[in-house]
């Protein structure tokens, strides 16, 4: 996966020269150019390995919650950019909304899960967990409490591997590939956002010509 608009966004900054430099907030670039590191890490991580004794699960879980963690980092990172850009106080990806039905499904038991498993000593706080709350009471499409969340708990040691990729309403193949798809969600989320971002800085600088 790449960022959709990202040769544009370079050819722009390119051609501008000493208005780029005028015009765009300093420390943008520096901003914007972390923010797709971050991405392409996220968008290309394909395995990780441990040591024999750990099991494919381990190995499978492990690899689907860093991916998610990395994920949601570049949209931190997308978010600092667009704070700087808008003259804005900080914001937070946990403002986001990212429908998606049929993963809202997918993740439901693991949500409940997440949900009655952490608690805000250390694990989730209260915010957090009443956006998961509601999630979980399902008919609910917007995946990204569960993806900040996860996010958490994975970065934290909320939950085990093994709780995630176990039996979870008698499904033993586990959730590790439902996590992968609310990565790509994420990332999905970031190229869309960062597009966004990417026509605003032109038209900024239209203005200036």
């Amino acid at each position: 996966m790449w960022l959709s608009d990202w040769e544009d966004f370079n050819t722009l900054r390119g051609s501008q020269g000493a208005l780029w430099e005028k015009t765009i907030p300093k420390g943008l670039t520096t901003r914007i150019n972390i923010f797709k590191a971050r991405f392409e890490i996220a968008a290309r991580l394909e395995s990780i390995t441990f040591s024999p004794e750990f099991g494919d699960n381990t190995t499978q879980a492990y690899l689907a919650g860093t991916k998610l963690l990395l994920a949601y980092s570049a949209g931190e990172a997308l978010v600092r950019a667009e704070d700087l850009f808008r003259d804005r106080k900080s914001s937070s990806v946990s403002s986001w909304t990212i429908s998606r039905a049929g993963l809202a499904k997918d993740l439901l038991p693991l949500a409940k899960l997440i949900l009655d498993n952490c608690d805000s000593h250390g694990n989730l706080n209260n915010s957090t967990q009443k956006f998961l709350a509601k999630f979980c009471e399902g008919g609910n499409s917007n995946v990204r409490p569960v993806a900040t969340a996860l996010r958490h708990v994975h970065a934290h040691g909320g939950l085990t591997a093994r709780s995630i990729t176990g039996s979870v309403e008698n499904n033993n193949s586990g959730h590790a590939n439902a996590i992968e798809a609310l990565a790509l969600a994420l990332l999905e989320k970031c190229d869309e956002r960062f597009s966004l971002l990417s026509k605003d800085l032109a038209a900024r600088l239209r203005m200036k010509n």
